[in-house]
């Protein structure tokens, strides 16, 4: 039987590689160019349950998930970014 893991453990190497992720970019609105930005916003995504990667692009304003859909629902990284006080402009796959 296969067991799935998730979340910040040990585990999101073995989701990651059994393909039971998924990727979506995230447009952030309100973000400026400093880095200390950026890193709040992915150090409060990465520490959903479930979330296997994230990358935060202050350039560009967006935010770049990889994640487990069984184990975070895909609302939840929008609402994540708005608690650390930014608007999410716009979400597509990645």
């Amino acid at each position: 039987m296969n067991e799935r893991k998730a979340g910040n453990g040990g585990g999101s190497r073995e989701v990651r590689a059994a393909g039971w992720t998924e990727r979506v970019a995230l447009s952030i609105r309100g973000l400026t160019c400093g880095g200390g930005e950026a890193l709040t916003v992915e150090w409060e995504l990465s520490r959903l349950a479930g979330v296997v990667g994230v990358y935060v692009n202050p350039a560009t304003d967006t935010a770049y998930v990889e994640f487990d859909p069984v184990a975070v629902g895909v609302a939840e990284l929008p609402e994540t970014i708005w608690r650390c006080g930014y608007a999410v402009g716009g979400m597509r796959s990645a």
